[in-house]
């Protein structure tokens, strides 16, 4: 018996496929269109992040989640590489293949109020298109270096010296 190839996978946190093939362009319009919706039934800001991790396919992936998003009438903010928990503290979308196969990625949603993951089988239906004056882009180079930052702040480092810690690697 042939064994099935790879299938899209929807849950809790997300799509997993292979670009182009389970995740398509009219998978990933429904997922980013849906994210639109339910930002707009939470009367949240119009803006989403986009961020991605280093997969070479991780990139044209951001760029059609953000083309989508501003055909309807969202401000996006390209964050480029940068790490998921630094991307889940605005209203995101994130490529990003984790632990997957180099073949496969995915998209992680997230939205406020909590800034949590969005089930991607809880999305609403994305919304028709409409005479909204198309979004914009605009890149933030700055994320990485203020999620570093903010780490770095809220770590007492003379607590950490104190406690002398170490770590031992066999």
């Amino acid at each position: 018996m042939a064994q099935a190839g790879p299938r899209l996978i929807a849950t809790h946190s997300g799509l997993r496929g292979r670009p182009g093939l389970e995740l398509s362009g009219e998978v990933v319009e429904r997922a980013v269109g849906g994210l639109v919706a339910l930002i707009r039934a939470r009367e949240l800001s119009e803006t989403v992040g986009v961020a991605r991790d280093e997969r070479s396919s991780s990139e044209p992936l951001a760029a059609e989640a953000a083309r989508i998003a501003m055909a309807a009438g969202m401000e996006v903010t390209d964050f480029g590489v940068l790490s998921t928990p630094a991307a889940k503290l605005v209203g995101a979308v994130i490529v990003a293949g984790s632990h997957l196969d180099p073949d496969l990625n995915g998209l992680k949603l997230v939205a406020g109020p909590s800034y949590g993951p969005v089930d991607i089988r809880e999305l609403p239906a994305p919304a028709k298109p409409t005479e909204r004056q198309a979004g914009w882009l605009q890149r933030d180079e700055g994320a990485v270096a203020e999620h570093l930052a903010a780490i770095r702040d809220s770590v007492d480092t003379d607590l950490v010296r104190a406690a002398r810690l170490s770590v031992r690697c066999e």
